[in-house]
Protein backbone atom coordinates (compact mmCIF):
# COMPACT_ATOMS: atom_id res chain seq x y z
CA UNK A 1 0.00 0.00 0.00
CA UNK A 2 1.37 3.24 -1.01
CA UNK A 3 1.81 5.83 2.02
CA UNK A 4 1.29 9.65 1.35
CA UNK A 5 2.05 12.11 3.65
CA UNK A 6 -0.29 13.84 5.24
CA UNK A 7 0.72 17.15 4.21
CA UNK A 8 -0.56 15.90 0.68
CA UNK A 9 -3.56 13.89 1.54
CA UNK A 10 -4.89 17.27 3.41
CA UNK A 11 -4.32 19.04 -0.20
CA UNK A 12 -5.84 16.79 -1.69
CA UNK A 13 -9.07 16.66 0.20
CA UNK A 14 -9.31 20.26 0.29
CA UNK A 15 -9.15 20.59 -3.68
CA UNK A 16 -11.91 17.96 -3.03
CA UNK A 17 -14.11 20.09 -0.89
CA UNK A 18 -13.41 23.11 -3.32
CA UNK A 19 -14.67 20.68 -6.51
CA UNK A 20 -17.84 19.82 -4.78
CA UNK A 21 -18.66 23.84 -3.36
CA UNK A 22 -18.20 24.54 -6.79
CA UNK A 23 -20.51 22.34 -7.97
CA UNK A 24 -23.01 23.74 -6.46
CA UNK A 25 -23.06 26.79 -8.59
CA UNK A 26 -21.55 25.33 -11.57
CA UNK A 27 -23.91 26.71 -14.64
CA UNK A 28 -26.02 23.59 -15.83
CA UNK A 29 -25.62 24.00 -19.65
CA UNK A 30 -20.94 24.61 -19.29
CA UNK A 31 -18.74 23.89 -21.81
CA UNK A 32 -16.40 20.84 -21.24
CA UNK A 33 -12.71 20.55 -22.94
CA UNK A 34 -12.10 17.32 -24.45
CA UNK A 35 -8.88 18.17 -25.20
CA UNK A 36 -6.52 15.23 -23.96
CA UNK A 37 -2.91 17.02 -24.17
CA UNK A 38 -3.84 20.32 -22.58
CA UNK A 39 -0.62 21.30 -20.16
CA UNK A 40 -3.65 22.71 -17.85
CA UNK A 41 -6.18 20.23 -18.08
CA UNK A 42 -5.59 18.89 -14.15
CA UNK A 43 -6.81 22.62 -12.80
CA UNK A 44 -9.30 23.99 -15.65
CA UNK A 45 -13.19 24.00 -15.19
CA UNK A 46 -13.58 23.10 -18.55
CA UNK A 47 -11.60 19.87 -18.40
CA UNK A 48 -12.19 18.82 -14.21
CA UNK A 49 -16.26 19.33 -14.12
CA UNK A 50 -16.21 16.95 -18.09
CA UNK A 51 -15.03 14.13 -15.57
CA UNK A 52 -17.62 14.43 -13.61
CA UNK A 53 -20.71 15.34 -15.41
CA UNK A 54 -24.22 13.43 -15.20
CA UNK A 55 -24.10 10.50 -17.46
CA UNK A 56 -27.61 11.01 -18.11
CA UNK A 57 -26.99 14.31 -20.41
CA UNK A 58 -27.94 13.12 -23.70
CA UNK A 59 -26.66 16.42 -25.26
CA UNK A 60 -23.48 18.03 -23.97
CA UNK A 61 -21.20 21.21 -25.33
CA UNK A 62 -17.35 21.02 -25.71
CA UNK A 63 -14.71 23.62 -26.85
CA UNK A 64 -13.77 22.56 -30.74
CA UNK A 65 -9.76 21.15 -29.75
CA UNK A 66 -8.93 21.66 -33.05
CA UNK A 67 -8.96 25.62 -32.10
CA UNK A 68 -7.27 25.78 -28.86
CA UNK A 69 -3.56 27.32 -28.80
CA UNK A 70 -1.18 24.62 -27.18
CA UNK A 71 0.61 27.20 -24.98
CA UNK A 72 -2.27 29.82 -24.11
CA UNK A 73 -6.27 29.08 -23.93
CA UNK A 74 -8.22 31.47 -23.71
CA UNK A 75 -10.86 29.51 -22.04
CA UNK A 76 -8.87 28.38 -19.03
CA UNK A 77 -10.49 28.65 -15.89
CA UNK A 78 -9.15 28.23 -12.50
CA UNK A 79 -9.66 28.59 -8.64
CA UNK A 80 -8.27 31.79 -8.49
CA UNK A 81 -10.55 33.59 -10.41
CA UNK A 82 -14.03 34.66 -8.94
CA UNK A 83 -16.70 37.13 -9.87
CA UNK A 84 -19.62 37.96 -8.38
CA UNK A 85 -23.28 37.30 -9.35
CA UNK A 86 -26.22 39.40 -7.91
CA UNK A 87 -29.77 37.55 -7.09
CA UNK A 88 -33.01 40.23 -7.42
CA UNK A 89 -34.02 43.46 -7.70
CA UNK A 90 -37.07 43.68 -6.19
CA UNK A 91 -36.32 46.29 -3.95
CA UNK A 92 -35.15 48.76 -6.28
CA UNK A 93 -37.88 48.46 -8.63
CA UNK A 94 -40.56 48.49 -5.98
CA UNK A 95 -38.78 52.19 -4.60
CA UNK A 96 -39.83 53.30 -8.17
CA UNK A 97 -43.03 55.52 -8.96
CA UNK A 98 -44.82 53.75 -11.08
CA UNK A 99 -44.05 55.62 -13.94
CA UNK A 100 -40.44 55.10 -13.99
CA UNK A 101 -41.12 51.73 -12.89
CA UNK A 102 -43.15 51.08 -16.29
CA UNK A 103 -40.70 52.78 -18.36
CA UNK A 104 -37.87 50.70 -16.65
CA UNK A 105 -39.67 47.35 -17.08
CA UNK A 106 -40.03 48.28 -20.81
CA UNK A 107 -36.39 48.90 -21.42
CA UNK A 108 -35.60 45.82 -20.42
CA UNK A 109 -38.13 43.95 -22.15
CA UNK A 110 -36.90 45.50 -25.63
CA UNK A 111 -33.87 43.56 -24.92
CA UNK A 112 -34.87 40.76 -22.87
CA UNK A 113 -38.17 38.79 -22.64
CA UNK A 114 -41.06 39.06 -20.03
CA UNK A 115 -40.42 35.74 -18.61
CA UNK A 116 -36.52 36.50 -18.42
CA UNK A 117 -37.12 39.68 -16.62
CA UNK A 118 -39.41 38.60 -14.04
CA UNK A 119 -36.59 35.87 -13.32
CA UNK A 120 -33.77 38.06 -12.80
CA UNK A 121 -36.15 40.55 -10.87
CA UNK A 122 -36.95 37.73 -8.57
CA UNK A 123 -33.66 36.81 -7.79
CA UNK A 124 -34.45 32.95 -9.81
CA UNK A 125 -32.29 34.28 -12.62
CA UNK A 126 -28.63 34.69 -10.99
CA UNK A 127 -26.93 38.30 -12.58
CA UNK A 128 -24.09 38.09 -14.28
CA UNK A 129 -21.58 40.88 -14.02
CA UNK A 130 -22.83 41.45 -17.50
CA UNK A 131 -26.52 41.41 -16.25
CA UNK A 132 -26.35 43.71 -13.59
CA UNK A 133 -24.25 46.24 -16.06
CA UNK A 134 -27.41 45.72 -18.13
CA UNK A 135 -29.83 46.47 -14.79
CA UNK A 136 -28.02 49.52 -14.11
CA UNK A 137 -27.66 50.95 -17.12
CA UNK A 138 -31.60 50.44 -17.89
CA UNK A 139 -31.54 52.27 -14.65
CA UNK A 140 -29.96 55.27 -15.84
CA UNK A 141 -31.41 55.52 -19.08
CA UNK A 142 -35.07 55.97 -17.52
CA UNK A 143 -33.38 58.64 -14.89
CA UNK A 144 -32.98 56.15 -11.56
CA UNK A 145 -29.81 55.70 -9.88
CA UNK A 146 -29.01 52.18 -9.10
CA UNK A 147 -26.98 52.17 -5.58
CA UNK A 148 -24.07 50.14 -6.05
CA UNK A 149 -25.56 47.74 -3.26
CA UNK A 150 -29.51 48.04 -5.19
CA UNK A 151 -29.21 44.23 -5.49
CA UNK A 152 -31.19 41.99 -2.85
CA UNK A 153 -28.15 39.92 -2.76
CA UNK A 154 -25.06 39.69 -3.86
CA UNK A 155 -22.54 36.03 -3.65
CA UNK A 156 -18.73 35.51 -4.86
CA UNK A 157 -18.23 32.27 -6.80
CA UNK A 158 -15.48 30.85 -9.49
CA UNK A 159 -15.32 32.46 -12.56
CA UNK A 160 -16.83 29.99 -14.53
CA UNK A 161 -16.95 31.62 -17.97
Amino acid sequence: MRHIDREKQKAIEENLKRQIEARKTQPTKYVYCLKEDCPKADSCFHKLFFKGHKENDTVIEVLNPYLQNETECAHYRTWGATQKLAVGFTRQVYAMDEDTRKRFQSRCMKVICKTVYYEMRSGQHLLSPSDQLFIRKCAKEVGWNFPEDGFNQMFIVPAWY
